[in-house]
């Protein structure tokens, strides 16, 4: 074994410590920050497209309920049918 085949076992040795540690770490907060961001760019881009989209008058492909969800079925435009006991035909003759 030669003089430059010692070093570099010897450098080997020395980089298995807190060198390798390191190393690890800082590659692993890269892949975290790459994640993040990742993340971020999947939830926010197609919003933001939808946003500009509304913006200049067009439509997203969102589909929009039936009838609005805060209103009741009979205020909506579908008919919801009888709702209710019918009124006697012969209502003026029990009064």
């Amino acid at each position: 074994m030669n003089n430059f085949q010692q070093l570099l076992e010897e450098q080997e040795r020395r980089f298995e410590g807190e060198s390798k540690r390191k190393v690890q770490q800082g590659l692993l907060q890269s892949f975290g920050a790459f994640r993040l961001v990742g993340h971020l760019i999947g939830v926010f881009v197609p919003a933001m497209a939808n946003v500009i989209i509304t913006a200049i008058g067009g439509k997203c492909g969102d589909k929009q309920p039936a009838r609005p969800i805060n209103l009741p079925p009979s205020l909506g435009d579908s008919d919801p049918g009888k709702e209710g006991p019918e009124i006697p035909e012969d209502l003026d003759k029990l009064r």
